[in-house]
């Protein structure tokens, strides 16, 4: 894929993301407490995978996470 064609592509792929994104109802954003509280203070033998990941990362205020 040609530079210019990746540009074009990308520029695509913002434009239908930011459409989408605008469909949502900003309310439906919000995650209740206690799903917050679950992924906050996750225990280490729950069997959810996402919460262990949590347990085991700890606090991570101030750290740098890398995707």
């Amino acid at each position: 894929m040609s530079p210019e064609n990746l540009e074009h592509w990308e520029r695509a792929e913002e434009e239908r993301s930011a459409f989408s994104a605008s469909l949502v109802d900003d309310s439906r954003l919000v995650a209740p407490k206690s799903r917050v509280d679950r992924y906050l203070d996750p225990p280490l033998d729950t069997w959810h995978e996402l919460e262990y990941c949590y347990a085991l990362l700890g606090d991570a205020k101030d750290k740098t996470v890398l995707e």
